[in-house]
């Protein structure tokens, strides 16, 4: 069972004992009522920040929504300005509300697949009334992902289904005045509505507006040119750290998104940038978090977000923990793929650790070596002539990843010829 579904049910579990107990002492006829309640559940809120309400059916006022919150056919929930929510449905996927953004909770049975074969059962329905949000499709233990059905503006119906063989989607939905917006960040996904089906792809979104669907070219995510991915830093209170990235042509302005996982299910803080193409976050606590920007064009449209950075706020000044081979080091190729040692010093709180070796500095392209270490110790092989760039990241127990270098360390393979081919004395004795 996956960590998350496990948390579901145990949630779930948690919820029946609660309302049994409740029921206790009363008469028999409450305890089915109970059961049905719990069954209507249909999602539970995983994460909030800021102002997060919900209202509930047939009641005229809005409450508090906290971690731990459950959602039932015909809620409704808002994010507030600066507030962010994360709803997981129980079945499978999760929402993500922006600020400002408002939606109606429900479910549906599912319209049959783009195979055209059976309905799947019920699926969750979303009525966005305001605002925008984001969302994943994607199936527990590696099964189907179920369709999202979702209400248009103008109160017509339309399915967003995975494209066959496709893994997670991400998506989002925007409402416009009397449209509605529907785009896909990241897979595959098919688009029913009104008797059409379209396939949705990174960077394009559809309009849906009275039962037309009409294709809108979104922005791409801008490059981001700092600081460097995996930075360690000390943490200073109330001291900005620069996040800079390059401008989008065309772009009016930017979001800047930040949480303290690569995920993005613990977001701390969602900005809108329009003058600039820098922001300086202003951090809590020392901890490590993760950054990414989206541009957003003329009409408020917003794309498709960029590749995350994770920048790393200690509380002390950071140490360098890479030990061999020394920065630049060159080790010798005579016509065979070499292998080369590698130590560092151990992290009292790491069962283990990630050694990166890669042709690129900043470790994110060009890899050639991503192996897990017991150890504070491990060999890479295969390795011919050229410039390589290493770094170890110790992996927590919380499963966080942090890294143990201050900045990737280069070393050198060289082509010589076998008669002068000696082995680097920190080779030779690095086990010592």
């Amino acid at each position: 069972m996956s960590r998350r579904r496990a948390g579901h049910w145990l949630g779930a579990v948690a919820l029946a004992a609660a309302l049994l107990s409740a029921a206790c002492g009363q008469e028999d006829l409450d305890r089915p009522a109970a059961l049905r309640s719990l069954e209507e559940i249909i999602a539970t809120c995983s994460a909030t920040s800021g102002q997060v309400e919900v209202k509930r059916r047939g009641e005229g006022f809005w409450g508090n929504a906290v971690v731990g919150s459950v959602f039932r056919p015909g809620d409704w929930l808002r994010a507030g300005t600066g507030g962010y929510a994360r709803v997981e449905f129980l079945g499978s996927g999760a929402l993500e509300l922006d600020e400002n953004a408002t939606i109606i909770l429900d479910e549906q049975e599912a319209a049959p697949g783009a195979d055209g074969g059976t309905p799947a059962g019920k699926s969750a329905l979303v009525a966005v009334e305001s605002g925008a949000v984001r969302g994943v499709m994607q199936a527990a233990d590696g099964g189907t992902a179920r369709p999202l059905m979702f209400a248009t503006a103008d109160g017509q119906r339309a399915q967003l289904e995975a494209s066959a063989g496709q893994g997670p989607v991400e998506f989002s939905l925007t409402r416009r005045a009397q449209k509605t917006e529907v785009a896909v960040s990241s897979g595959e996904a098919t688009l029913a509505f009104s008797g059409q089906r379209r396939t949705l792809k990174e960077g394009i979104a559809e309009e849906l507006d009275l039962g037309k669907l009409v294709e809108v070219v979104l922005l791409k995510p801008p490059a981001l040119s700092g600081p460097r991915p995996d930075v360690r830093m000390v943490f200073a209170a109330g001291k900005p750290v620069p996040l800079r990235w390059e401008p989008v042509e065309n772009a009016a302005g930017y979001r800047v998104q930040i949480a303290r996982d690569a995920a993005f299910r613990s977001v701390v803080e969602t900005r809108e940038v329009t003058d600039r193409t820098d922001y300086g976050f202003v951090a809590r606590e020392a901890s490590g978090y993760s950054w990414r920007i989206a541009s957003r064009d003329a009409a408020g449209r917003l794309g498709g977000f960029s590749s995350s950075r994770r920048i790393h706020l200690e509380g002390n000044a950071p140490s360098e923990y890479l030990v061999d081979p020394e920065p630049n080091a060159a080790f010798g190729y005579a016509g065979e793929a070499i292998r080369i040692a590698f130590r560092w010093k151990p992290s009292p709180s790491a069962p283990q650790y990630r050694i990166v070796l890669a042709r690129s500095p900043d470790l994110e392209r060009d890899r050639v070596a991503n192996e897990v270490a017991r150890t504070n110790r491990h060999e890479v092989g295969g390795l011919g002539p050229g410039t390589y760039y290493w770094g170890v990241f110790a992996m927590e127990t919380d499963g966080d990843t942090h890294p143990l270098h201050l900045s990737a360390r280069p070393l050198v393979v060289k082509r010589v010829s076998a008669s002068t081919l000696v082995a680097p004395k920190k080779v030779k004795h690095w086990g010592d």
